[in-house]
């Protein structure tokens, strides 16, 4: 499973901060042995393979789910920070040890300690990824099953244009779920409007607080369960406003807020209709 979080171009410390909590670690990769976002690149199953699933007998090899965490922290306080010490940690830089003070970019293995009723202690293994910006997010926003984000509307309109190839079995094209985060401490919690339209035609999944629902193991257990199970509507962009030659941003911007621009034939034939008449 691939998850994706972004922040945008300044700080939400709250948001990277919950997710890197141990209850919102261990329920993410506890979530993955069952998720539908299961798929995970071949180069990071490689280079975590020859790195411990357990402590000693009872290894359940394959059966362990490697979740790949790629954080989009903008201005915001390093990731590492926030990761709980408790974890163990294998860097995959040939070194065990990061520098906080130099971590604009970077990346971690974390072994999680399941719930196992073995003897041996045995861990899902979670690749946690990050970096302060990158000049486009549509690769890894392509790569993710599970997009977690602030508000902000280009952000959200970014990842609800994202489509993936078809799916043989189904037929089907591909989206990634998108959760977004609020942030109340904006002024006048100016990201909510649109949150709530997207949430309330099911294109999109949001957290309120992402403190609460992110940081005990009941909620974070219950925040992936419903996650997982969220289907949302795909979004579809207006082809009358793309024949005005509007990007697509402003045609995703029209589309949720339900501006109806007449277009230039139609404005013609209004006109002439009047002069007819």
């Amino acid at each position: 499973m691939i998850v994706f979080a972004t922040v945008g171009t300044t700080s939400f410390n709250t948001l990277v901060s919950s997710l890197c909590s141990l209850p919102s670690l261990s329920a993410m990769a506890a979530a993955a042995k069952t998720s539908r976002h299961r798929s995970c690149s071949t180069s990071l199953l490689s280079c975590s393979s020859s790195l411990p699933l357990s402590s000693g007998a009872g290894d359940s090899g394959g059966d362990n789910i490697v979740v790949e965490l790629v954080i989009q922290y903008g201005t915001g306080t390093c990731p590492l920070s926030f990761l709980p010490p408790s974890l163990k940690q294998h860097s995959l830089g040939g070194t065990d040890k990061h520098e906080i003070d130099d971590c604009d970019e970077g990346s971690t293995l974390l072994l999680i300690p399941t719930s196992s009723n073995n003897s041996a202690q045995e861990y899902h293994r979670l690749h946690v990824k990050w970096y302060r910006f990158q000049p486009s997010l549509v690769h890894d926003m392509e790569r993710a099953g599970i997009i977690l984000c602030h508000a902000g509307a280009g952000t959200l309109l970014e990842a609800l244009a994202i489509s993936k190839p078809y799916d043989i079995n189904t037929i089907q094209l591909q989206r990634p779920i998108i959760n977004a985060v609020i942030n109340i401490s904006l002024m006048n919690n100016h990201q909510s409007e649109l949150a709530e339209e997207l949430q309330r035609r099911r294109h999109i999944h949001v957290t309120w607080d992402c403190i609460s629902e992110w940081t005990t193991d009941v909620e974070a257990k219950r925040f992936w369960k419903n996650l997982d199970g969220f289907c949302p509507v795909p979004f579809v962009g207006s082809d009358r406003s793309a024949q005005r030659g509007k990007s697509c941003f402003q045609r995703n911007v029209d589309d949720v807020m339900g501006v109806n621009i007449i277009c230039e034939p139609e404005v013609n034939d209004l006109a002439k209709d009047k002069k007819d008449s």
